[in-house]
């Protein structure tokens, strides 16, 4: 009788432990990335740094938008896995004829970007370092 009251006492105080509300945690939301984002030189004393926006919307893992690259316009799609942004695109209308593009940088705490840029055709390929700053819209 004894070990079937224990069991029953052992039962409850585990029910009990497992139902605390105070130990329930909230649903946290995965950032949205959606937003302007500007170009940031690095320390470059030569000025070959790009000018870059990228006006970015995201839908999941998808990327999205319309971007500004030295002043030639172009649409990009892309790719978030977690902080890890890749985009591809066309620039048209360039010295070179069409520019193939990609970017491919990791998100930081503070919504901006860093990684780098490689830009290729037949005639050129041309890679760099690039970092973006976050601007909210």
């Amino acid at each position: 009788m004894k070990t079937q009251y224990l069991k029953l006492a052992v039962a409850s105080l585990f029910f009990m432990i497992g139902c605390n509300p105070d130990s329930t945690t909230e649903v946290v939301e995965a950032p949205n990335y959606t937003g302007q984002y500007q170009s940031v030189p690095y320390e470059s004393t030569r000025g070959e740094d790009p000018n870059v926006t990228l006006l970015l919307a995201q839908e999941g893992g998808k990327i999205s938008g319309t971007g500004n690259w030295n002043g030639i316009i172009f649409n990009f799609d892309g790719t978030l896995v977690e902080k890890h942004l890749i985009v591809a695109f066309v620039l048209k209308g360039t010295n070179y004829g069409e520019i193939n593009g990609s970017l491919d940088t990791w998100i930081g705490s503070d919504k901006s970007l860093a990684g780098g840029f490689q830009l290729w055709n037949n005639m050129v390929i041309m890679n760099g370092a690039i970092r973006f700053k976050s601007y909210k819209v």
